[in-house]
């Protein structure tokens, strides 16, 4: 076998001498060279070993008179890997190229690592010489655990585009230990863990989603070790969507406030966005000053009436969208603001009263006036007007009102 040996030996009277005994690399052919025997083997203790412990191969199963031992750290009996070389005889210990000055041959063969590192994982061999210069060997391994330190999340950014951008997340850490990911303290979803890399410390998101919006954590761990990172909060933009005006909590988009005269209505503009959207409230499409998320219409009149719109646009997204709401006057009113509608099956009409009394018509609406009392002389004015009770009011006759309205007394209906 071309494995190193220990061979070159000399005894003396009294034992064999420290300065007589030397170790060369040498063909199996220059010694007698016994394979490892099941009953020899190496343990660790402790088993799983933290850094910083002191830390003991203990060799198990040795026989008969030894003159030295080899340890060798590595994969193969090499002098590149001899950790120290110890004569039984004298107690005298030689250190090797990879002695890190922890590492203490002790007399019974085990080698004793004061303060262990990480870097001592790996195999360990063996070797013994035997007074008929006869070689066995052991093999071992050893996994020295470090104590982790807290892993850093990096991002690419902590602020994306819904659908638009790419997230990608690394969990930094000095350790080869092993890495899971958790967002807002739980499992990581299902879409975001599809793109994990393979060694579980780079996630990778196309077309981010607003429900991965959150709080990312990485940890790192061993048999005997974790730490956890901080949490890294990612934002999500996305919106405006459902975009609509509200008044008493009821959805109007599209459709016709009636309001009251002389009252007051506040409009709400909402949608969903992130962030909070600028506004822009328009009135029968000339822009309004109003910056805010609602706009209010006080004392309604005529010349309020109209169509109001609301424009959203979302300043990450670069998006927007709109809503629209008809606002009217209530169709009859009385002064003091209350609704009020003729009880006579034939009047299909309605108008506004007037602090004076009087109610205001359309021309061409269709109406009867009651009989008797102070409306007789209206009452056929508006008969002669429009040819007898029922047919088309042209207002010939009556007093005229705002927006060629007709007024009447409203003791007339």
């Amino acid at each position: 076998m071309g494995f190193g040996l220990i061979c070159g030996v000399e005894k003396k009277k009294g034992g064999v001498h420290s300065s007589e005994l030397y170790f060369l690399l040498c063909g199996a052919w220059k010694a007698a060279f016994l394979s490892a025997r099941a009953e020899i083997s190496i343990t660790p203790e402790p088993a799983q070993p933290v850094e910083g412990d002191n830390l003991t191969l203990v060799v198990h199963g040795l026989s008969g008179e030894l003159l030295a031992y080899n340890w060798y750290a590595g994969p193969m009996l090499n002098v590149a890997y001899l950790v120290a070389s110890y004569i039984v005889s004298t107690g005298d210990e030689t250190p090797g190229p990879v002695h890190t000055g922890r590492e203490a041959v002790r007399p019974d063969g085990s080698l004793n690592i004061q303060g262990a590192l990480p870097g001592h994982s790996g195999t360990y061999i063996l070797q013994t010489l035997n007074r008929q210069f006869q070689t066995e060997v052991a093999y071992g391994h050893v996994q020295v655990y470090e104590i982790l330190a807290q892993p850093v999340v990096m991002a690419n950014s902590t602020a994306l585009v819904e659908h638009r951008d790419t997230l990608r997340l690394l969990c930094s850490s000095p350790s080869p230990a092993q890495v899971r990911w958790f967002f807002n303290g739980g499992p990581l979803p299902v879409s975001v863990r599809l793109g994990m890399s393979p060694d579980g410390r780079e996630l990778t998101r196309r077309g981010i989603r607003r429900e991965e919006a959150g709080a990312y954590q990485c940890e790192v761990w061993n048999s005997v070790s974790v730490s956890r990172s901080e949490p890294i909060n990612l934002t999500v933009y996305y919106g405006p969507e459902r975009v609509a005006i509200l008044q008493d909590s009821t959805t109007l988009t599209g459709c016709t406030i009636k309001v009251d005269f002389n009252t007051s209505l506040t409009l709400w503009c909402v949608s969903r966005s992130c962030p909070e959207p600028e506004y822009l409230w328009a009135f029968n499409g000339q822009a309004l000053k109003n910056g805010q998320d609602h706009l209010n219409i006080t004392s309604m009149t005529a010349s309020q009436e109209g169509t109001y719109t609301c424009i959203v646009k979302n300043p990450k997204t670069l998006l927007s969208g709109s809503a629209s709401v008809v606002v009217k006057l209530s169709v009859a009113t009385t002064p003091e603001g209350q609704w009020a509608q003729s009880s006579l099956p034939a009047l299909l009409l309605t108008g506004w009263v007037s602090s004076k009394g009087w109610i205001l018509f359309h021309p061409k609406q269709t109406w009867r006036p009651q009989s008797g009392g102070s409306c007789h002389n209206d009452r056929a004015r508006a008969n002669q007007a429009d040819g007898g009770p029922g047919r088309d009011l042209d207002c010939a006759g009556l007093p005229q009102g705002p927006a060629g309205l007709c007024l009447v007394p409203r003791a007339c209906l």
